[in-house]
């Protein structure tokens, strides 16, 4: 065998050619049959006795009818059938004059001697590309490339496009040729498989070389280029047979919506799915209705989602008798949904009982305002509304049909579009491949997405809608055509004309610029605008503030909900102070209304706040609830109320630090609320010019009569403030009546309506077009409304010809949206005019983009990664080697685990691997990535895929540029020590940088010249952006600078000049040895000196700054501040100022993980060299280039390769464990005992030669079922721990494995759960009745028992030593031990009081109890021992009294415990390690199972989730305990067993492990548990009740 290059001399023709001998029979499996390879061989086929071919893909077969696919195949096969005439590459290179004699050769030559076969049904060949020849008189051959090895001039290398290389195997004798030919006659054979297309293949031939008229010649041109449109419209897609064109809904249609009810309904035939986006105004409502209609006619089951402010208007259209329904005749019945139900389990929502709601059985879906679901979740845990959706109602059940409306589907960018076609293609991305040939959604949006994203950095002239067209990918409107319905204005008018109705035209826009105040007495906008740029918002961002002590509590806390570590939570937390910041200027450009309220809401906050820091002990939060009506942008009102449930403990929080910015903050607010307070409504110019422009529009109208104005704010404040201050002066003054809708405010002036909804006010505003019937019109219409955005969708209001912006939304789709309301089709007015009030020109400049502050929160949480949205990057693949002796290539891919996430692994693969099979089937290498060839050539490897990708060793694609990573890392450093920097200078320490690299010409080039290399570069690049960058925020608050600051005027402000030449702040060490090669400690060039000698012997200099009075060469050294480094400092160097250490590495690094971090893991010092002890202050940085937990792992393994033992018991692991002996005295087991468990357990396997734990003894400890001899069973709980304490290593947790533990509510509410439930949610108190002569006698009798007290004694040993040649020797001369007097005098405490501490009990007992015991004379003898030994027995005796003498009484239900009580907020846990998912989802309480002890308690809860009689089980919370004297006490678990299909029993259970048989128990537990008993027994909870401690499940019966 021969493996042939398919170039030069190396053709697969060429082979092919010399490989055909006479009378040949020649086997092909192929895409195409070409007559221009045909021509190229010729002489050679002429040779082959029988030809025969297999299509490996349906060409020229007949067509497969199904549902799913009405047209199986039609594009990629009709390429292949017309490709019989020459593909494209052979068309462009060829001259066809000779196509009719050539194809008339092969027509002859076919019919003689070929057979034609072709797969009936797409992948069932996987072989293609092969051919064999089987000769008379000599070997056989057979030769095997891939898809591109067709037989055509392309296919055989007789013609190649640059850059493409296909490797084909060539099996040169009859045995290596054998297998194929086996497999090709299988196929042949088959007739499951193939079917006979020869007759077709000869007849395609025929037409090449045909004599055809140029009629025929022209209307086959045009069949081919409409044949899709004509297909389209084959077939009426309305039914014969429903009345759907005699509904009144039908006959109200202009013709221009009758067509889009058609495609609408064609291509949820076909599709499954449409989306109507025609623009605002073209009654996408109506041709929606119209296709419901259509369905309903079908008995179809029809679902309405809308959003929560257009139910009512949904739900009118199914009101059969209310006269404002112009659709009742037609009797509309399907139900109404608001989008926020997908969220919702329970409940009613109108007359839908949601918890009984079959979701999955609606046969279309039709969804209002579709761009609502552009977005979909990133986390699998969770079930978002957009989960839901596809999930419950369209996957589920029927197969459902989804109409979507939205004449913005495309928000913010074009992958908007690409989530909302998910829900017509249930997630399949190759949906349209067969049908309409595109064979990725999500690749076309991506692709568009990218090149919209180049065409939008055009300069304004280029910026064209034709640029865009040219520039955007074909395919994206290929795939907006196929399944979209979008008309604008022009079109309607262009190809309908008037007949379809007319839009009013449109006056040219008027722009109003009011200013503030109309006294012109407030100074410039821009001094507010600096005092609010100012504000810390400190009462929004309590998080920020809590100590660095106590910060990893709140990462386990809101480590699910608020960001994976505490740098993202505080990063989120700021970003919500900068909504609130960013909401203040909106509100301010609104109305000075809205911004003096918004002050005193903030204000009020801050002093509430600055009142509760005495009350240190409380948790804070801010309420969202009260000023969520401030925000104008959904998305913003929903992150403000998420920060709303971060609660912070004041104890936790640097309290002069907050308190410092709340008087700060203070101070402002109510200096800004003295300039909104002097702008009364009379000074207030905006509203002055607002008057002013209604009154001049109802004296002088637009249109004859027409007097009505819509108003528009984004927020409720200001329409509030506008009704309360206009309604009554233009009614006393013009007879306008006024009225306002805002979502939760809807009223009118005097107008009197029998309901003021927002629908009848809506309806008495534009009564013509609300068709309003005549005995609710005769109350009398509204002129002028002032609104929000609650009516900027869904509404034709076109009655009124004017609309005002009040203030202008940051989202200019809300414009459009808004404007959409009265330039509708089908007006009465002639023209309709837009007014906008803009800010004042100085306010627009401070202002300026949303963009600027809003939002980068998902930038933020893990932002050392560098990963693109969605990962827009694709498959990566990266080539890092090629093996010559085993013919194969390395790889590195992202391999797809178990749990559906990826890690990134190197893999070998050959010429025919797929990196799809590679990867354990991840689908991002589904798209053509076959190695198809590669080069092991020094110098010139590569490799090759199908899909034409091409890579050169260390290549990849799909990955960050790595230069662009490594230059994130130093941007950020730099950052990082900016921050550093500006913190310590007051204290007069320096900060220093250490960047580690693999290779030194990166940073510096010796050859030809010396110079700076690319770390070099990179570095100056971004040290002097980032100087002139704006600062941290905390930097910036600290100065009291406005946030346009950068770093440097936040130096300039505290005094430190910092360095603005970058090549001045950064130095190197790297060294040469004998051979030129860089390594080792010293160099040999000037620079390798100066530099070695500056950090390795000037160590003071590094940590100086620049000083007067000092030389340029002194100071040049103290300007340095970033140092790189090899292998110089790897070790023998430290410095106490190296703060951030950066690793810029991609190679095997000699430089270990523990030795870099050492150079940074020193006390820091100031100018005057003293250490600065401050924890907040030493903190080392490291910017890796590796995830953390990689960098976690490596630094365990490198340290226990230091010697650090992990894992590792010793003879000594147990001495101290304490243990009582018969006498029930407390003693420490010593090493002979201790040794004697270390033993048993090297003997039995557990532990190895070395004392190294095995998995069997960790796995034992965590199931509570280590062994020990009888006498030292006591010890068995202390020493599990021991051994699991030794075995635990750095505990790593997976953050992809990271789960949110929350109630099913499903599971709760069921009536198994809520009986168990009002059994046990009773509460009670307790009281003791003890008998103080019973704990005197049982104490007594205790210490009676006690070993005898001794004295101390101490040992002394004498030695001989004798120092000789061969050592140092010891003889042992003899022992003495010495007692302690016990007459000796002691300054001895007051034993009473000592035990009172201990115990509790009042002098007057503990005397009784020392007389009575006839041992008090020992006190004297050894005071710790008769102190701890006493105190244990009177203890152990008052238990005892105290659990017998324990009774509890109910409290009243007002204080018993709630389902709420339940509920875990923002509880998280990690799957394996301390959760477990149910496999039976409707027993669990819980979605997840939390177990403290991955033996006993996971094993319990998997046996609860596996019995059939178990029908529901809860790990019960912390929140459920039962109050004891010995403290509270939590049972685990609470669980309801159906026993022989009949009864119920009811349990509450504690888990404990085994020891002898039964539940090891410690004296405190047990007292515990006897008071749980006393508990259940008092609430009488009948006899199907049971309480129970287990070690492991089995059920019981009652």
């Amino acid at each position: 065998m021969e493996y042939l290059s398919n170039t030069g001399r190396e053709r697969l023709g060429d082979a092919l050619r010399e490989s055909i001998d006479d009378d040949a029979r020649l086997s092909i499996i192929a895409s195409y049959f070409t007559v221009f390879a045909y021509g190229e061989l010729k002489d050679e086929l002429s040779k082959v006795d029988e030809l025969r071919f297999i299509f490996d893909e349906p060409t020229f077969a007949r067509q497969m009818e199904s549902e799913k696919n009405p047209r199986e195949f039609v594009v990629n096969r009709r390429s292949r059938e017309k490709g019989v005439g020459g593909t494209g590459l052979e068309l462009t290179l060829r001259n066809n004059l000779n196509q009719r004699a050539l194809a008339r050769k092969c027509a002859e030559w076919a019919r003689e001697r070929a057979t034609f076969k072709s797969d009936k049904r797409r992948g069932m060949i996987a072989t293609t590309g092969s051919y064999h020849v089987e000769n008379a008189g000599s070997e056989n051959h057979a030769l095997m490339g891939s898809a591109a090895n067709a037989f055509s001039l392309e296919g055989l290398d007789y013609e190649r496009k640059p850059g493409v290389v296909t490797g084909v195997s060539h099996f040169q004798t009859s045995a290596e040729a054998m297998g194929l030919k086996a497999m090709f006659d299988g196929i042949w054979g088959n007739p499951e498989l193939v079917e006979d297309v020869t007759a077709q293949v000869i007849d395609q031939v025929g037409t090449l070389y045909r004599e055809n008229p140029p009629e025929f010649v022209y209307s086959l041109t045009l069949y081919h280029l409409f044949r899709d449109f004509m297909e389209d419209g084959e077939n009426d897609p309305i039914r014969p047979g429903l009345k759907f064109e005699e509904s009144v809904v039908w006959n109200k249609l202009y013709d221009f919506q009758r067509d889009a009810v058609v495609g609408a309904i064609r291509k949820l035939e076909k599709y499954k799915g449409c989306i109507i986006a025609d623009s605002v105004g073209l009654g996408k409502t109506y041709e929606a209705l119209a296709v419901i209609k259509y369905y309903e006619e079908r008995n179809g089951r029809v679902l309405v989602l809308c959003p929560k402010r257009l139910r009512e208007n949904w739900t009118l259209w199914t009101r059969t008798n209310d006269d404002r329904n112009p659709l009742a005749d037609d009797r509309l019945s399907f139900n109404v949904l608001n989008h926020t139900d997908l969220s919702r389990y329970h409940g009613m929502s109108g007359d839908i009982d949601l918890e009984h709601l079959r979701w999955g059985n609606y046969d279309l879906v039709v969804i209002d305002e579709s761009h609502n679901f552009r977005n979909k979740s990133t986390d699998a845990e969770k079930k978002d509304r957009y989960t839901r959706l596809i999930e419950d109602v369209i996957k589920a059940g029927v197969r459902t049909k989804v109409l979507m409306l939205s004449a913005t589907p495309v928000n913010n960018k074009l992958l908007d579009l690409r989530n909302q076609i998910e829900l017509i293609t249930e997630g399949d991305d190759a949906y349209l491949a067969e049908t309409d040939g595109i064979p990725s959604i999500t690749q076309v949006t991506k692709t568009a997405q990218a090149r919209f994203n180049e065409w939008s950095k055009l300069d304004d002239s280029e910026r064209t809608t034709e640029s865009f067209v040219n520039a955007v990918n074909a395919d994206y409107f290929k795939l907006l055509d196929v399944l979209t319905i979008a008309r604008s204005r022009k079109h309607i008018t262009k190809y309908y004309g008037a007949d379809s109705g007319t839009f009013p035209t449109r006056r040219a826009p008027l722009a109003f610029n009011a200013p503030i105040d109309a006294a012109g007495e407030l100074p410039p906008i821009a001094e507010p605008n600096d005092m609010i740029a100012q504000l810390t918002f400190a009462q929004y961002q309590v998080l920020s503030y809590v100590r660095h002590d106590r910060r990893s509590k709140y990462e386990a806390r809101y480590g699910d909900s608020w960001g994976k570590d505490f740098e993202s939570q505080v990063h989120r937390t700021t970003a919500v102070a900068n909504l609130m910041r960013v909401n203040v200027l909106k509100r301010m450009e609104s109305s000075v209304n809205s911004f003096r309220i918004t002050l005193q809401r903030i204000l009020d906050g801050c002093l509430d706040l600055r009142g509760r820091l005495d009350n240190v002990g409380a948790s804070v939060r801010y309420d969202a609830r009260a000023e969520l009506g401030d925000f104008d942008d959904d998305d913003d009102a929903e992150e403000f109320a998420a920060g709303g449930k971060v609660a912070v403990d004041l104890r936790d929080v640097d309290i002069p630090k907050i308190a410092g910015d709340l008087d700060f903050d203070i101070t402002v607010l109510r200096r800004l609320l003295e300039y909104a307070a002097a702008v009364t409504p009379e000074r207030d110019a905006k509203l002055i010019k607002l008057r002013e422009f209604i009154t001049e529009k109802a004296l002088n109208p637009y249109n004859p009569g027409n007097r009505k104005v819509l108003v528009f704010s984004a927020f409720a404040d200001t329409t509030d403030y506008l009704f309360n201050q206009l309604a009554k002066s233009l009614k006393d003054e013009l007879g306008l009546e006024c009225a306002e809708v805002n979502g939760g405010t809807n009223r009118t002036y005097s107008l009197k309506l029998r309901h003021a909804s927002f629908e009848n006010i809506l309806a008495h505003f534009s009564p013509v077009s609300k068709e309003l019937p005549d005995s609710e019109a005769v109350r009398g219409e509204i002129d002028v409304v002032f609104a929000t955005d609650c009516i900027s969708e869904g509404q034709n209001l076109q009655d009124c010809d004017c609309l005002v912006n009040y203030d202008i939304h940051w989202n200019p789709v809300r414009i459009i949206q808004r404007f959409g309301r009265i330039d509708r089709l089908g007006s009465r007015n002639s023209q309709i005019q837009l007014v906008n009030f803009w800010p004042d020109i100085a306010l627009d400049e401070y202002i300026q983009l949303e963009g600027r502050v809003k939002g980068r929160m998902a930038l933020m949480d893990g932002y050392a990664r560098l990963v693109s949205e969605e990962d827009l990057n694709g498959a990566y693949v990266r080539l890092e080697s090629t093996n010559a002796k085993n013919n194969s290539v390395k790889l590195t891919i992202d391999v797809r685990q178990k749990d559906g996430s990826q890690k990134r692994r190197a893999v070998t693969a050959k010429v025919g691997s797929s990196l799809y099979d590679l990867s354990n089937e991840n689908s991002d290498y589904e798209a053509g990535w076959i190695v198809s060839n590669f080069s092991t050539a020094e110098g010139e490897e590569f490799v090759e895929f199908q899909n034409g990708e091409v890579l050169e060793i260390g290549a990849a694609v799909g990955d960050v540029a790595d230069a662009e990573v490594k230059r994130a890392q130093i941007r950020h450093t730099i950052e990082d020590h900016f921050q550093r920097q500006f913190e310590l200078y007051p204290r007069g320490i320096k900060v220093l940088s250490l960047f580690f690299i693999d290779q030194v010409e990166r940073y510096r080039v010796y050859e030809p010249e010396e110079y700076g290399g690319l770390y070099a570069e990179m570095f100056e690049q971004e040290y002097a952006d980032v100087l002139r960058s704006r600062a941290a925020f905390s930097a910036r608050k600290a100065c009291g600078l406005p946030p346009s600051a950068s770093w440097q005027e936040c130096f300039e402000h505290i005094g430190h000049k910092v360095e603005q030449e970058p090549s001045s702040v950064h130095d190197g060490y790297f060294s040469r040895d004998g051979k030129g090669r860089l390594k080792d400690t010293k160099g040999t060039t000037t620079a390798d000196v100066s530099t070695y000698e500056l950090i390795m012997r000037k160590k003071e200099t590094l940590i100086s700054f620049p000083a007067k009075g000092e030389s340029d060469e002194e100071n040049a050294g103290r300007r340095v501040s970033f140092i790189f480094s090899h292998s110089a400092l790897k070790e023998g160097w430290d410095n106490p100022n190296v703060f951030q250490i950066c690793t810029l590495v991609d190679t095997k690094d000699e430089l270990t993980k523990r030795q870099k971090i050492g150079r940074g893991l020193r006390l820091c010092v100031d100018q005057s060299g003293e250490r600065c002890h401050d924890p907040e202050v030493n903190v080392l940085t490291v910017i890796a280039n590796e995830s953390y937990e990689d960098f976690a792992r490596g630094l365990q393994s490198e340290l226990e390769a230091d010697g650090a033992r992990f894992g590792v018991l010793t003879p000594e692991s147990f001495t101290r464990v304490v243990i009582e002996d018969e006498s029930g005295n407390e003693e420490k087991l010593g090493y002979a005992k201790s040794k004697q468990i270390y033993d048993g357990f090297v003997e039995s396997g557990l532990v190895d030669a070395k004392g190294k734990i095995t998995q069997e003894l960790k796995t034992t400890a965590e199931n509570e079922s280590v062994t020990l001899p009888e006498e030292l069973a006591p010890a068995k709980e202390q020493v599990q721990a021991i051994i699991l304490h030794k075995a635990q290593k750095l505990q790593i947790r997976d953050k992809r494995k990271e789960v949110s533990v929350e109630l099913q509510k499903d599971v709760t509410l069921s009536p198994a759960f809520q009986k168990l439930w009002e059994k046990i949610r009773q509460r009670t108190r307790f009281e003791v009745d003890v008998d103080s002569e019973r704990i005197v006698a049982a104490a007594i009798k205790g210490i009676q028992q006690m070993p005898k007290v001794r004295a101390p004694q101490v040992t002394s040993s004498r030695a001989d030593l004798n120092v000789a040649e061969a050592g140092v020797a010891a003889e042992g001369t003899g022992n003495s031990q010495v007692n302690v007097s016990e007459r000796r005098i002691y300054d001895l405490p007051d034993p009473i009081a000592e035990i009172q501490d201990a115990v509790g009990l009042t002098r007057r007992t503990i005397k009784a109890i020392l007389e009575g015991c006839g041992r008090y004379d020992e006190f004297a003898v050894n005071l710790a021992v008769f102190l701890a030994q006493v105190s244990a027995k009177i203890i152990k005796a008052k238990n005892d009294e105290v659990s017998r003498g324990i009774k509890y009484v109910k409290l009243p239900e007002s204080e018993w415990y709630t389902m709420k009580d339940l509920e875990l907020e923002d509880y998280t846990a990690y799957l394996d390690q301390n959760a477990w998912k149910p496999n039976h989802g409707d027993k669990s309480a819980y979605n997840y199972v939390v177990f403290d002890s991955a033996g006993v308690e996971q094993s319990y809860a998997k046996a609860l989730d596996a019995q059939d009689e178990v029908l529901v089980y809860a790990k019960l919370p912390s929140k459920f305990k039962i109050d004891t004297p010995l403290g509270t006490y939590n049972p685990d678990w609470a669980c309801v067993e159906e026993v022989n299909g009949e009864r119920r029993v009811y349990f509450v259970t504690e888990t404990k492990g085994e020891k002898n048989g039964e539940p090891a128990l410690r004296d405190t537990e047990r007292m515990k548990i006897e008071c749980a008993q006393e508990y259940f027994a008092t609430l009488e909870l009948g006899d199907d009740f049971v309480y129970d401690v287990k070690t492991t499940y089995e059920a019981v019966s009652v």
